[in-house]
């Protein structure tokens, strides 16, 4: 529907279009104002529309009316004012709606859904939308996705400190609290793009990469992010949440780990030592008061390392070296990765090989002096089977703790090495991803932190607030 406002052909032309809005046939359309005027016999066209793009005329809804115009004579065009326009879509609003009401895709011709032998699993359906994407993140495939996400289901924030997109549900969560607005932060960017220079002269930069990934658009889409209580969000904020420059800060600083930064980073998240322990609590039913306990046992613990701990830290640059010389891989070495967009978990890996290679390193016992070939055989966590392949048990808090380090470092692929220091052999057992098993552990992981983790933590740290105050 259109009308020109003013029928005189004196300069400017003021033209008035209702246009329907095609996601939302039934709401009030779209108002376009179109002006055309001749300035020094040159033809200037001025545009704006009601819709969230159309404020410098350019948006879809201006062009559809330009060229509805431009297919009409001047004489042809009713002389209407805005009101009655608007009178007129009252009466012609059912006769859109039944134009444009939505039919099922399979009842065109070419929507008929085609038999297949083949059994349809909605978890290898996701398993491989989230590979594609992963694996061609400029893809129009990757970023349709985010940037879908990021208009409909998210807000922007503006801070002083960082502009954050969190989404609507989290945000809502946090503004119901009461006095919460004022006094917190913004949770966390959801949607990092990190984007470091390539100008360092210590070759650092490589490693940078890791803190690139995004678990949450990959495995944490749906999750509800749940904090409940004023405290806990200042607690979270204040220090959980992770900035970039941090992030990197201690990733490099934390090389050497057993330092206090390691130590303290790691106090505040679920990491890979842990995580196959609270990914297999969380499946039994346990009340609050159990989850007390194992939270004390495996954030409190007075353990400092025994002999068998001991000699795993003295010998892991040693059995990295033998790894090296063995396979000719090149070596990175990396700090706790903490992702911005999950502060809530770390990983600390061993090495990295190759680039797409996680290296963790195990230094047994080995009472019998075995080489590491068949010292490998000799643990139960490492299943051979027919034919002489080695296989990791899933079974094993090693599976978790080394499938949680593939997802966050977003590699394709696991070297467990099995160190002898006596006779500086080495061998290893290849793992592969695990998608399905990454989101379960993911979710489950994520949950346990929102759930027990958080609220145990800024307990704690309200205890210790009042005895440092006394």
């Amino acid at each position: 529907m259109s009308g020109i406002l003013d029928s005189s052909t004196s300069s400017p032309q003021k033209y008035f279009a209702l246009c329907v809005q095609n996601s939302f046939t039934q709401e009030y359309p779209h108002e376009v104002n179109v002006e055309i005027q001749y300035i020094d016999d040159r033809k200037v066209i001025k545009a704006h529309c009601s819709c969230l793009g159309g404020s410098d005329g350019r948006c879809k809804h201006s062009v559809g009316v330009l060229l509805y115009l431009g297919r009409k004579t001047l004489n042809s065009i009713e002389t209407l004012g805005c009101t009655d326009i608007r009178q007129q879509w009252g009466q012609i609003k059912q006769k859109v709606v039944e134009a444009y009401s939505a039919e099922p895709f399979d009842s065109f011709c070419h929507g008929a859904q085609c038999e297949t032998k083949y059994m349809k699993n909605p978890n290898m359906s996701q398993y491989i939308y989230r590979t594609l994407c992963r694996a061609n993140p400029e893809s129009e495939l990757s970023l349709h996705a985010q940037y879908t996400r990021s208009s409909s289901d998210e807000l922007e924030v503006n801070n002083n400190e960082s502009n954050c997109k969190v989404p609507n549900r989290v945000l809502k969560s946090l503004l119901s609290i009461p006095n919460t607005k004022s006094r917190t932060r913004v949770l966390c960017n959801l949607n990092p793009v990190y984007t470091y220079p390539n100008s360092s002269a210590s070759g650092d930069n490589g490693i940078l990469r890791f803190l690139k990934n995004n678990l949450w658009e990959s495995y944490l889409e749906h999750f509800p992010m749940n904090i409940k209580t004023a405290a806990q969000a200042i607690f979270y904020n204040r220090s959980v949440v992770i900035k970039e420059e941090r992030a990197k800060e201690i990733l490099f600083k934390t090389i050497t780990k057993n330092n206090p930064l390691w130590h303290a980073a790691r106090r505040l998240r679920i990491t890979g030592s842990i995580c196959y322990y609270m990914f297999t609590y969380m499946s039994n039913n346990h009340d609050l008061d159990d989850w007390i306990k194992k939270l004390e046992t495996l954030y409190m613990s007075s353990f400092k390392g025994n002999a068998h701990t001991f000699r795993g830290n003295q010998l892991e640059s040693t059995a990295i070296r033998a790894y090296h010389e063995k396979t000719g891989y090149t070596i990175e070495k990396a700090g706790i990765v903490i992702l911005h967009n999950t502060p809530w978990l770390g990983f600390s890996p061993d090495a990295i090989a190759d680039g797409d290679t996680l290296v963790e390193v195990k230094c047994p016992k080995n009472d019998n002096k075995l080489r590491a070939d068949e010292l490998v055989k000799c643990q139960s966590y490492i299943k051979l089977l027919p034919g002489g392949e080695l296989k990791l048990s899933p079974k094993h808090d090693y599976y978790g703790q080394i499938q949680l380090g593939l997802c966050m470092l977003n590699l394709r692929r696991v070297h467990l090495v099995i160190y002898e220091g006596e006779n500086g052999s080495c061998a290893y057992v290849e793992v592969q991803r695990d998608e399905l098993f990454m989101h379960k552990l993911v979710q489950t992981l994520s949950s346990c932190y929102f759930t027990y983790v958080l609220p145990w933590l800024t307990q704690k740290h309200e205890k210790m607030a009042i005895i440092n105050s006394t």
